[in-house]
């Protein structure tokens, strides 16, 4: 028999681990803008969160539980994923942007002083 004592434990696990499928989405976004993806590619990119998704929640709900999938599990990956994009997920978004574009601008600089030395 499940405890209900659990419950509040795995509820919060999987909003954290929906908040983690969060961040793997604006990831995936931000390759779509970069790469400027056509139909196809963001196709693709959608079928890949959704598979990274249900490999986080699930190896989430087998690490913290040895029950069957409840509703209030998965109602908690949607709480956090939910959570994510309604409050933190442009600041997270703007964050791996500064970073991407940092390294993009030290490559070319490292680029152009490889060359003129050589």
């Amino acid at each position: 028999m499940f405890e209900t004592t659990r419950q509040g434990g795995v509820f919060l696990t999987m909003v954290y681990a929906g908040l983690l499928c969060g961040v793997g989405y604006d990831i995936l976004r931000l390759v779509r803008r970069m790469t400027h993806a056509g139909r196809m590619a963001s196709a693709a990119a959608d079928l890949l969160f959704w598979l990274l998704a249900a490999c986080v929640s699930t190896y989430t709900l087998y690490r913290i539980s040895n029950e069957p999938v409840r509703l209030y599990a998965l109602l908690g990956a949607l709480c956090g994923m939910l959570l994510y994009l309604a409050g933190m997920s442009e600041a997270i978004y703007g964050v791996i942007r500064t970073i991407v574009h940092a390294v993009r601008t030290a490559m070319r600089r490292l680029k152009r002083g490889h060359t003129k030395n050589s």
